[in-house]
């Protein structure tokens, strides 16, 4: 008789792989973390090879475990363009579509999300917030608002705006040399050249990692920052350092997957927040500022976007 491996064991493997860790796959997994060591080593005892080797505090697989997560992948991926062809035939916007995003994308879209839940009362939503991007070629969520230069390739949806940020003070007050940064690894400041034109000598004595949080801060008085003009333009208790540029980021871009492009119930969901965003494109990109527009300079390049 063959060796038999099952799919939840190669599920397994595949999560370790990905993870890097018995820790961070069995939170994925949703099961313990001793409950994923011991099965992966049945595993390995049942074949007869080590699957993976510990270097640098990471799982990473050996030749043999690179062959197994490789046929694993290949088995899951054929698996989700049968689920996917099958989904895409539905006429009617019925059922289930999971959107992803990051929560302050979320929370603008919440309007459009109870309008469309009045009209189609058979359609449910499910809002996923986390900052690691999930993927829609895995099936592990039907609509995605990335934030990416460029998406994958095999993917359906548009562009809708680009992300600009400026220098923001707290309203009235005068320019801090107290800047608020990031923890490692981002780094202190995204661009120490941009906040030099405000700030001679600029100094960090304040780390945030939410991106979010730090339009709070400068509303608190605790120094300047650098915030996305859709979360600044729209606090009356902050304003932009007058002078500052607004420099740009990459990109919104509104997803799914090119097998479920028409799907009723894809295209009702997608459609709808396309037109919402559409609407929101001015916010996004710095163009509803109190004061007067700052000049608009490119992070990459210096040049002034077309």
């Amino acid at each position: 008789m063959g060796m038999r491996v099952r799919w939840p064991e190669l599920e397994l493997v595949l999560a370790v792989a990905r993870a890097g860790s018995a820790t961070a796959a069995a939170r994925e997994l949703e099961i313990s973390q001793s409950t994923v060591s011991r099965r992966l080593a049945d595993v390995e005892q049942r074949l007869g090879v080590r699957l993976f080797d510990r270097k640098a505090h990471r799982l990473l697989p050996t030749v043999e475990g690179a062959e197994l997560v490789a046929a694993a992948e290949g088995m899951e991926g054929n698996v989700q363009a049968v689920l996917r062809r099958i989904v895409g035939r539905e006429a009617r916007p019925d059922g289930l579509v999971r959107v992803t995003a990051i929560a302050p994308i979320h929370r603008m879209l919440l309007p459009t999300y109870r309008a469309i839940l009045a009209e189609h009362d058979k359609l449910e939503l499910t809002l996923d917030t986390r900052y690691e991007p999930l993927r829609l070629h895995r099936g592990e969520a039907d609509i995605a608002l990335r934030i990416t230069a460029a998406p994958p390739e095999g993917l359906f949806g548009r562009r809708v705006a680009r992300f600009a940020y400026g220098l923001y003070r707290a309203r009235g007050a005068p320019v801090s040399s107290s800047v608020i940064g990031y923890p490692p690894p981002r780094g202190d400041i995204s661009n120490r050249e941009w906040i030099a034109t405000a700030v001679a000598e600029p100094r960090v004595r304040l780390r945030i990692g939410w991106d979010e949080l730090h339009a709070d801060a400068v509303h608190h008085g605790l120094g300047i920052a650098q915030v996305a003009c859709m979360f600044g333009d729209l606090d009356p208790g902050i304003e932009r350092v007058p002078g500052a540029p607004v420099e740009w980021g990459d990109s919104l871009w509104a997803l799914t997957h090119e097998s479920l492009r028409d799907s009723a119930r894809i295209r009702v969901v997608l459609d709808a927040m396309l037109e919402a965003l559409d609407a929101l494109r001015p916010l996004i990109e710095g163009e509803r500022a109190a004061a007067s527009p700052s000049p608009i300079t490119d992070r990459r390049s210096g040049a002034t976007p077309r």
